[in-house]
């Protein structure tokens, strides 16, 4: 890894009876949670993932030599170490002194560097919001790869030093992982409290321009002004709305459908993100790890009995069913995406593919502020292209007293609608993806995180739950209806 070489492949067959698989030790990767008090340890779910301890590249190791050789020939170890120690100390110091216009710091720094012997090339830090809140590692480093940064967020294979900084007890890593996290995932904050921190680590080839690129961008995106602040505050701002545009997601992670009326059920639009595209491990595909599921496209049948679906440069079309005897909707359907795709695929049926809330609004007011951010920091040209659909919601509403003002609502209503619920919607690299190409862009999710940060989230439009509607009822949603925001 010192060298750039990739871990490799390799494969190990052992059989299930063999004795090697009853482990009483564990080495990085192989767990989900573990502590050091108690014993407490959960091994992950898969055999060969138990078994992968660490990430050796066994075919790779007759390099090792030559490749020290070569970075010791351009510094000697002691100068390395040296500068490495320098560079860490001063990023250190001016991440120490970063402050929120209130004055609360932005940085909490983890140690000190008092000494060379005792410290080595790394900074380990976590970062703040202006009231205190916790700001997660996760949302940190995904910024910063955006910005040509690389950091790593997590517990660095350390459970019990991530402990120490995060003043995390034993039960709390337990109720942390009762609650779905994992080591490797992305719930960084559970309950306002930190599950890791921030690491940025220096080498041989790092420079004084590295060190304050660094801190240039976490004064830049997390550091509050008093005019960031007050940016985003809305009050007041309420009142009459219509219907602008209304998409259903047939298959989750792919191409919308608009309509101009559709039925509304409990759950949500019917038929939207109804299917969804797995993996040959059963694991769904979004457009976060696969970009080109943008161009999947679906044809509604009539009544929503079923989608028609092509892919964009590829020809022909496949009729699915939206209900069978079988989850999985067939060899066909998986022969004709995994072709257009490149990748194996299995489509499925009947799953409620919502992450969070069954609906998802923006309102034009706010994507044209953010069109507009986005031109002042000099990115017209991906401006043009960011539009309410960049955010893939069910509804865009138009009417809203100022942008970002849906934060500030409790409830949306109108003839037999009715939605509350609403929550703040979090956003990921997703939404630079760019339809026309399915290449990924450092917009405008770069933009949003300059103002748009709260609580160690960035968040554009928001949730909402259908009310008043029994199981198997539905409702009407119509481009053009009015309705009230309150």
């Amino acid at each position: 890894k010192i060298l750039g070489y990739p871990t490799g492949l390799g494969a190990l067959l052992v059989r299930r009876s063999a004795p090697s698989l009853r482990k009483v030790f564990f080495g990085g990767g192989t767990v989900a949670a573990s502590a050091p008090q108690g014993g407490f340890v959960i091994p992950r779910s898969r055999l060969e993932e138990r078994l992968e301890d660490g990430t050796v590249p066994f075919h790779t190791i007759i390099a090792a030599r030559i490749g020290l050789k070569a970075l010791c020939a351009r510094m000697p170890p002691h100068l390395i170490d040296r500068h490495t120690f320098a560079l860490a100390k001063a990023t250190h110091s001016e991440l120490e002194r970063l402050q929120h216009a209130n004055g609360r710091p932005v940085c909490v720094m983890v140690g000190s560097f008092q000494s060379q012997a005792e410290r080595g090339g790394t900074v380990a830090f976590s970062v703040q919001t202006q009231h205190g809140a916790p700001v997660g590692y996760a949302q940190v480093e995904t910024i910063a790869a955006q910005n040509g940064i690389c950091l790593r967020g997590g517990c660095h294979c350390n459970p019990g030093a991530c402990m120490a900084v995060c003043d995390l007890s034993l039960e709390d890593v337990k109720r942390h992982h009762a609650a779905g996290h994992v080591c490797w995932d992305a719930k960084s904050v559970i309950q306002g409290r930190n599950t890791g921190f921030l690491r940025a680590s220096f080498g041989a080839v790092s420079t004084g321009r590295d060190a304050a690129a660094l801190v240039s961008f976490i004064a830049s995106h997390f550091c509050a002004t008093a005019e960031s602040s007050a940016s985003t505050s809305n009050t007041g701002a309420r009142g009459d709305l219509v219907v602008a545009k209304l998409t259903l997601y047939p298959i989750k992670s792919c191409g919308g459908v608009d309509v101009d009326s559709w039925p509304l059920q409990s759950n949500g639009l019917l038929l939207d993100r109804s299917f969804q595209l797995e993996d040959v491990q059963g694991r769904a595909i979004t457009q976060k790890r696969c970009p080109q599921l943008c161009r999947v496209r679906c044809r509604l049948l009539e009544r929503g009995a079923g989608i028609g679906i092509r892919v964009d440069g590829s020809p022909g079309e496949i009729v699915v069913w939206a209900s069978g005897d079988e989850r999985d909707c067939g060899d066909d359907a998986a022969a004709f995406l995994t072709e257009r795709l490149g990748m194996a695929v299995r489509l499925v049926r009947g799953v409620d593919g919502k992450n969070s809330a069954p609906l998802l609004l923006v309102t034009e007011e706010s994507v044209a502020d953010l069109r507009d951010r986005m031109r002042k920091r000099g990115v017209a040209e991906r401006a043009e292209e960011v539009s309410a659909g960049t955010f893939r919601p069910n509804i865009v509403l138009r009417g809203s007293a100022s942008p970002y003002a849906e934060e500030t609502w409790t409830e949306i209503a109108g003839e037999n609608v009715s939605l509350g619920g609403l929550l703040p919607c979090q956003r990921c690299i997703a939404i630079n993806v760019r339809e026309r190409d399915a290449s990924r862009h450092t917009e405008p999710l770069r933009t949003l995180a300059s103002y748009r940060l709260s609580e160690g989230k960035v968040s554009f439009g928001i949730l909402a739950a259908v009310r008043g509607l029994g199981k198997n009822a539905s409702a009407t949603l119509s481009v053009g209806q009015p309705l009230t925001a309150g």
